[in-house]
């Protein structure tokens, strides 16, 4: 593994470390940082957990929350290695940022999926010029204030995409949707919006749409006890009575009799 590594230290905004990490071989200990610490991955595949969570995968263009005290453990995959740009920060103004918001991404595995080419560049750019020129402590957390707040614009964004998907999702049951589609609707492409999708729900747009179905029909079985269960296939989208019992019981562990008796 090849590093380049500058420290800066200041008693008034406290202590800045920045490397570029190439060639990085797996981990097998976790371990807790004193200062927060925001690793971007440049090339590679790999994971990340906190604490006792369950692992989850990253690769590149994702980027990496750590906080101060953190028990974590992330690394490329046993046998593989990865390249990463990293940067952390400690002291009264990196407090101060994290407590306005601008460290903590959306997800609660403090992980930034699938940035984009120019979110990448400018955070390897502030790494490098205070790596190159020594950036003073304070104008780079500037810039990383201002580089997080154009994040946080940029995730409202994905937000709204994806909460748009998951409304066309969920309307009208009973009429045929196919997910590019949907992926049209919301101006994805469909390997990045099926990508972006499964990456923010755990499950896939078909898979959602299902769930979203068994919604409507179990609304209809509690709302309307002596409909047909045919009926309610054809207002859910299923083409029979049989398709949709099966379904039922293949997202609910129950048949829609046993829903409707419960």
């Amino acid at each position: 593994m090849r590093a380049r590594v500058r420290f800066a230290h200041s008693g008034a905004s406290g202590i800045i470390e920045a490397g570029v990490l190439t060639g990085k071989v797996s981990r097998t200990v976790a371990r807790c940082f004193p200062a927060f610490c925001f690793v971007l991955i440049l090339a590679g595949v790999g994971r990340h957990r906190r604490a006792e969570d369950p692992w989850r995968k990253v690769s590149a263009g994702d980027l990496i929350l750590v906080l101060p005290g953190e028990l974590h453990d992330y690394g490329p995959g046993a046998g593989s290695t990865w390249d990463e740009v990293f940067l952390s920060a400690t002291g009264p103004l990196a407090e101060q940022l994290h407590r306005a918001g601008l460290f903590l991404p959306s997800d609660l595995g403090r992980i930034w999926h699938g940035l984009g080419t120019d979110q990448i560049r400018r955070f390897a750019a502030i790494a490098d010029d205070f790596l190159i020129h020594g950036l003073d402590d304070g104008r780079l957390l500037a810039r990383l204030h201002g580089w997080f707040a154009d994040m946080a614009v940029a995730q409202q964004k994905a937000d709204d995409w994806l909460a748009q998907a998951q409304r066309r999702l969920a309307a009208e049951p009973r009429r045929a949707v196919a997910p590019a589609e949907i992926a049209a609707a919301v101006g994805l492409s469909y390997d990045r919006f099926r990508r972006g999708f499964r990456r923010a729900t755990g499950m896939s747009p078909t898979a959602y749409r299902l769930q979203a179905r068994i919604a409507a029909a179990k609304g209809l079985l509690f709302t309307r006890p002596d409909a047909p269960l045919a009926e309610i296939a054809e207002q859910t989208g299923f083409c029979s009575a049989f398709q949709l019992s099966r379904m039922f019981k293949r997202v609910s562990s129950l048949s829609p009799q046993e829903f409707r008796r419960g």
